[in-house]
């Protein structure tokens, strides 16, 4: 018969912290793992290795990584015991593992929209002008490229560019994203990450103990071509080791080589593979689009379509949601010839109001006017706390409840905006009715407004503007996927989480609820292995996969304290066995935005 592989999560509560507790046979006293401590046990002994690098084993020899139970009890009644076990791994062989890794709890990004005039779409990179083309990059065209404002002081951020480049330089450069915050004159580049003279190379391990402090200093990543001194051409960084990500730490480099003391800069682009590589730089038009200038004549119905997609909407509605604003401007006045221009703040409240007042996609958004006169005006139900403990951008202020706006009349040569903040909260239940079938939302709201006709159509004339300035970004580290893994993985051990809640009290299952919080996040470490099974029936090599999941707090990371001594030893028990693993591979959190018009905290 054919044997199929398998693969097997097991999650081990970690919580507490990495321990050698008295360095006896594990379960002995003194050696008893409490509930969310870890160890690495000798499965021929059954002692616990202490927590130092220098006491993970050598010669390839395997461990089996232990957590302490999560009940309180050892017995259900006067037979079934064995509650108060510790929970281990298969044993682990250096030479199987395959990767080990790190993930961050990573908060969660709600949608920003700004439609018209508004703080965020006032100062954009409007053009692009090549300064320098830079020097030995390879040929091809890059989409999205983040480019980083470098002249002090550094205001402008979240610029992005299509880069053609020909012959090692670039030739044409295309905004995709304006950004904000950049005056006229400022110089762009492409991220590099430059260090002190103090940066040291040593076979594949690079040391960055400086980060430049000029502007554009930047930070260095996985896949930066890197120069300087006698660093050997086409050197790449693989992965960072340890320090603060992207700065101060050391990195695994893909050519082993020595490089005395110098400043090592990394860059983005990838290298053509001749001469130093140089970074181009740009140079900026800024300002706000004309299609953000937008005046409202009288007489109009002027018409904005609003759409809310994602999981929020479909479970809200059983669709994705929209709604079609329209607001009219009033007659002109009497012997008017032509259409004159109105308050443009009057058609912005009477859109935001109407996406305020809606049933359908009020649940999801939270609408901020941007007046004439630069003041910012918010729903009728902000108290005037919250309203005092925002701060506005430069240059404006906060003008109030939209409902207590007075117009002053349209100002030629000023224009009015909203920002539409997307925003959705879902039911939840208590820990004592919880079951791990419940739903909890992950997936943040997609917001798209653009401005329509009559019939709908946003494509028969040019509508005002429509810029995103955060893109809804999903969360990662919910105390809700690591309960549920925790469960699975007991279940695994016979250990079951029993739906009716008096069966589930009986059996401890509540304690698992204590153990891991749903209200917070967390890190975890992974270690993915094989337990290879040279004979069966089929006389194939087969491999059963085990990835072991480490939950822990959302404090701990490899780069300091018990995290860090954690990852040395997994990392030195691994090099010593010369694990094609490698080292640890630390995976990053998305850098958060931070939306430049305030609202007013969740009550």
């Amino acid at each position: 018969m054919s044997y199929f592989n398998h693969a097997f999560q097991k999650t081990f509560v970690g919580t507490v912290g990495f321990t050698s507790l008295n360095g006896g046979v594990l379960g002995t006293t003194g050696n008893i793992l409490a509930t969310g401590q870890y160890a690495f046990v000798n499965p021929k002994s059954w002692t616990v290795y202490n927590t130092a690098s220098t006491s993970a084993p050598t010669g390839c020899c395997p461990v089996i990584l232990a957590s302490g139970s999560l009940y309180q009890n050892d017995k259900i009644g006067p037979f079934h015991g064995g509650y108060l076990e510790s929970n281990k791994s298969k044993e682990i062989n250096p030479k199987y593992v395959s990767r080990f890794y790190f993930t961050p709890a990573c908060t969660p990004q709600n949608n920003v929209i700004h439609v018209g005039f508004t703080p965020y779409t006032d100062d954009e990179a409007l053009s692009l002008v090549i300064t320098t083309g830079g020097a030995n990059a390879a040929d091809g065209t890059y989409t999205n490229v983040p480019l980083v404002d470098i002249i002090s002081p550094v205001n402008g951020n979240s610029l992005e560019a299509t880069l053609t480049v020909v012959s090692g330089a670039v030739s044409s450069v295309a905004i995709t994203q304006a950004g904000t915050g950049f005056v006229t004159g400022d110089i762009v580049t492409t991220p590099t990450g430059v260090s002190a003279a103090t940066s040291t190379i040593t076979g594949t391990t690079l040391t960055i103990l400086a980060m430049a402090t000029s502007p554009g200093g930047g930070s260095f990543f996985p896949g930066m071509v890197i120069q300087g001194g006698t660093t050997a051409q086409g050197t790449t960084i693989v992965s960072q080791l340890t320090g603060t990500t992207g700065g101060v730490g050391t990195y695994t480099v893909s050519i082993s080589q020595s490089v005395s003391s110098t400043t090592i800069t990394g860059f983005f682009l990838p290298w053509d593979g001749s001469g130093l590589i140089t970074a181009p730089t740009f140079t900026v038009t800024a300002g706000n689009p004309a299609a953000c200038q937008q005046d409202f004549l009288c007489g109009e119905t002027y018409n904005l379509r609003v759409d809310v997609k994602g999981s929020p909407a479909l479970r809200f509605l059983n669709h994705n949601a929209y709604l079609t604003v329209s607001a009219y401007t009033g007659c002109c006045a009497a012997g008017s010839i032509a259409p004159v221009a109105v308050d443009a703040t009057l058609v912005y409240i009477e859109w935001a109001n109407q996406i305020y007042n809606s049933p359908l996609i009020s649940p999801f958004i939270l609408p901020v006017v941007v007046a004439e006169n630069n003041t910012l005006w918010y729903p009728p139900n902000t108290t005037a706390a919250q309203l005092a403990a925002l701060t506005a951008p430069a240059t404006y202020s906060i003008g109030g409840t939209w409902d207590k706006y007075v117009s002053p009349g349209h100002v030629v040569g000023q224009y009015a905006g909203m920002v539409l903040n997307g925003a959705y909260v879902d039911t939840k239940f208590l820990d004592c009715t919880f079951q791990p079938t419940d739903f909890y939302e992950k997936e943040p709201v997609r917001l798209y407004a653009s401005e329509v006709d009559l019939n709908g159509d946003p494509c028969t004339f040019s509508g005002v503007c429509v810029v995103t300035e955060c893109e809804g970004r999903q969360a990662n580290g919910f105390g809700d996927t690591y309960l549920r893994n925790t469960i699975l993985s007991e279940s695994y051990r016979q250990n079951f989480f029993a739906s009716d809640f008096r069966i589930r009290e009986i059996t401890q299952g509540n304690q698992i609820l204590n153990a891991i919080s749903r209200s917070t996040t967390y890190n975890a470490f992974y270690i993915q292995h094989n337990v290879p099974l040279f004979n069966n029936p089929s006389s194939t090599f087969d491999n059963d996969q085990y990835l072991l999941e480490i939950v822990v707090a959302n404090t701990v990371t490899p780069d300091s304290g018990n995290g860090q001594t954690f990852a040395n030893w997994v990392n030195t028990w691994l090099n010593n066995c010369g694990s094609r693993c490698g080292t640890l591979e630390t995976f990053s959190c998305v850098t958060s935005c931070s939306p430049v018009v305030p609202i007013p905290p969740r009550s």
